[in-house]
């Protein structure tokens, strides 16, 4: 069933739930961008966009590189940790709207089992 069809099931009262909780949990294409720019190897905006495994990996690429430099190995880091950067952005608007889309099916599936907990008026 496809989170539309889903969100046609919900009262009115449950859909005002539904939009009361989404601005608040939701990720911003415009935040990520921004953590993207200025902490950009860094992969800070990953751990934003839950996905933090990546965000270590390029922490990790990203100091290892720096701390070999001197020797020059520290360039082959730097640049997966770069070419990783340059994927991510490109990346970014789809990873946040799947992001959103699987937030709004969490929620509705909350509001939904919620409606078995309460009790009948």
């Amino acid at each position: 069933m496809t989170s539309l069809s889903r969100k046609a099931t919900l009262s009115d009262r449950e859909l005002a739930l539904l939009a009361s909780e989404m601005p608040g949990r939701q990720k911003s294409l415009a935040v990520a961008f921004l953590l993207w720019l200025f902490l950009g190897t860094l992969g800070v905006y990953n751990f934003y966009l839950d996905n933090t495994r990546r965000a270590w990996w390029m922490i990790g690429l990203t100091v290892v590189g720096l701390i070999t430099i001197v020797i020059l190995i520290g360039l082959i880091p730097l640049l997966w940790a770069f070419v990783l950067w340059i994927i991510d952005a490109v990346r970014m608007s789809e990873r946040v709207t799947s992001l959103n889309s699987a937030l709004e099916e969490k929620l509705i599936t909350e509001i939904i089992s919620g409606r078995a907990a309460e009790p009948e008026l």
